[in-house]
């Protein structure tokens, strides 16, 4: 089953001299998958359960996640 998970990193703004919260999103593939593992990152300004679902797009399956809320929105 593949798995997601986000976790906050800072993240310079040059315009302010001061850094912000972003996030690291990672995706990996399942264990029984054919193949070797896969592991994806996706850098993005926020935790919205938007940005998993514009990265994952028309991918259909189950995905395992922790409880955040943002995955079970529509």
């Amino acid at each position: 089953m593949p798995y997601a998970d986000e976790a906050p990193v800072a993240q310079l703004d040059p315009g302010k001299g001061k850094t912000e919260k972003a996030y690291l999103w990672a995706y990996r593939s399942g264990k029984l998958e054919d193949g070797p593992p896969i592991v994806a990152f996706d850098y993005q300004p926020g935790r919205g359960g938007q940005f998993a679902r514009d990265y994952l797009q028309d991918w259909q399956g189950r995905l395992m996640v922790d409880d955040f809320s943002g995955y079970k929105a529509p």
